[in-house]
């Protein structure tokens, strides 16, 4: 398990019926209180964390534009 200012990617399956494969990215950024836990498609070698830095500006507009509609 990740550490704050430290991440893991991890392969594994999920969900007990029908399980499908994974990767659980844990990511804690330095002065947050708790670390984002991702479970993703994605292949391990795949993952950009790059990516995941972007979804907090994704998330925000997809909730400025749900007020507009």
């Amino acid at each position: 398990m990740a550490r704050e200012g430290q991440y893991t990617v991890t392969a594994g399956k999920a969900f007990r019926e029908r399980k499908r494969r994974c990767t659980l990215i844990v990511l804690w950024v330095p002065g947050q209180d708790h670390p984002w836990v991702v479970l993703t498609d994605e292949l391990p070698d795949d993952v950009g964390l790059g990516a995941y830095g972007m979804r907090v500006w994704i998330e925000q507009g997809f909730r400025t534009l749900k007020r507009m509609g």
